[in-house]
């Protein structure tokens, strides 16, 4: 299956915003307690660049399986129910 544009840019600009965002923290960091940049700063950066993309932090609410949602979802509806509550659960046609 072919990747869509935003499939394909998405991961590029969301690492790049992360990077100005931190960047830019940094820099207000280093303003306000008077210091200046140092290797720590550059080291500290690049750890957290590769731990981001080593746990594909760019990868957003592609799914809940295998999270207990469905399980804890379906024990409340039965605690609810048994305190007396009307209850509505609405799932997805393969959750049922």
């Amino acid at each position: 299956m072919r990747k869509s544009r935003f499939q394909s840019y998405f991961p590029v600009l969301y690492y790049l915003g992360e990077l100005l965002i931190i960047f830019f923290s940094t820099e207000i960091m280093l303003l306000l307690t008077n210091t200046g940049w140092s290797y720590l700063n550059t080291l500290f950066i690049s750890f957290w660049f590769l731990v981001s993309i080593l746990f594909r932090s760019h990868v957003l609410g592609r799914g809940i399986e295998g999270c207990g949602v469905t399980k804890y979802t379906v024990e409340l509806e039965s605690w609810l129910l048994k305190k007396g509550h009307d209850v509505t659960v609405y799932s997805t046609k393969d959750k049922k």
